[in-house]
């Protein structure tokens, strides 16, 4: 323990714990609460590595959302399509499957898929 903070990290599977005692927010965590990013996407992408939740919005058009090229082994990424149309969210690989294909497909509105990466392919949870 160090002073007022106690952190610890867990760098395997990216997860950050901080116990704040008097302090409500220091890097990525508020309110002694783990803060995990999101964002809204309306045309193809690629994700990065501090990426967590993408919500695709295809009102307009079919689109892909692609992951990371070099993902950390144990990273978990969310994909949502937000929209109430017929469009598709593909969900690319980036060179690693997921659960056996290239590519997995959102048709469904408000339906989403979890995938973990575990250091050789992407893993639907």
């Amino acid at each position: 323990m160090y002073g007022k903070y106690s952190l610890t990290i867990l760098a395997a599977a990216c997860l950050i714990v901080f116990a704040a005692f008097g302090q409500s927010s220091l890097n990525g965590v508020a309110n002694q609460q783990v803060v995990y990013a999101i964002r809204t996407v309306t045309a193809s992408d690629t994700s990065t590595t501090a990426d967590y939740t993408m919500l695709c919005d295809t009102t307009t058009a079919n689109m892909t959302e692609t992951l990371p090229a070099s993902p950390l082994t144990g990273e978990i990424m969310y994909v949502k399509k937000i929209d109430a149309t017929s469009h598709t969210c593909t969900v690319s690989g980036n060179g690693s499957n997921i659960d056996g294909s290239a590519t997995a497909a959102i048709i469904t509105p408000n339906a989403s898929i979890e995938i973990q990466y575990d250091g050789t392919v992407w893993r639907i949870l």
